[in-house]
């Protein structure tokens, strides 16, 4: 059964809630969604929790971010493509990424998916929103 959130929200994006690198991600892309069309929700959360079962994604490790528009998954640096490109100029020239054959796109990404923690850090609970973050950040 496809969860309420894929058939109330076109454009969610799960993170790694105590990974300081996503975190700042998350506070990035919302900053630049002037039109609020995104929503997202920590992959530790209820919400987030339920989306991975859905998806059938490990519920404990969590290797990649995921963007799900209209219920279609995309991971890894296509996720982040697939957000991009909904920037104005001058984030949108990161789509020349697109431009790196699809396999070493994925050994990108998880190169330093798999270092986040070491280079970055890792915070002891969860990513916290602002009053202003609310309404984009999915809870239970």
């Amino acid at each position: 059964m496809t969860p309420p959130e894929i058939q109330q929200y076109p454009k969610i994006i799960l993170f790694d809630g105590v990974c300081v690198l996503c975190t700042g991600w998350s506070k990035f892309v919302l900053k630049r969604d002037t039109q609020q069309q995104f929503v997202m929700a920590t992959v530790q959360s209820p919400v987030g929790q339920r989306l991975l079962s859905w998806l059938e994604m490990p519920l404990d490790e969590f290797e990649t971010m995921i963007y799900l528009e209209k219920g279609q998954c995309y991971t890894h640096l296509e996720a982040f493509l697939k957000i991009i490109q909904h920037f104005a100029w001058p984030w949108r020239v990161l789509l020349i990424l697109k431009r790196i054959p699809r396999r070493y796109q994925d050994k990108l990404y998880c190169f330093v998916a798999s270092r986040r923690y070491r280079w970055f850090g890792k915070r002891q609970r969860c990513f916290i929103p602002s009053v202003e973050q609310r309404a984009q950040i999915l809870q239970d």
